[in-house]
């Protein structure tokens, strides 16, 4: 058996047109990310630190970035790992 490891990434997410901060960032706590580092510094875009474990580190960060996109508003985009 594999030992977990914990990985550390950020993902960088293209938010649509409007997207509004609060809700931003009500979706990432319901996504999980209640650990995360948070920032919205850059206008459109969302930056999310994370530390995450598994075996597999493309797994890890696939996982997380599909959770979050499924709480992000509707034409959210994965922009950068």
């Amino acid at each position: 058996m594999v030992a977990e490891t914990a990985f550390e990434f950020d993902l960088v997410f293209a938010l649509p047109q409007g997207a509004d901060e609060g809700a931003v960032l009500d979706a990432l706590h319901r996504a999980g990310c209640g650990d995360a580092a948070i920032g919205l510094g850059a206008l459109g875009l969302v930056g999310v630190g994370l530390t995450r474990s598994g075996t597999d580190r493309e797994a890890v960060v696939a996982a997380a970035a599909e959770r979050i996109l499924r709480e992000l508003p509707e034409g959210t985009t994965l922009r950068e790992v």
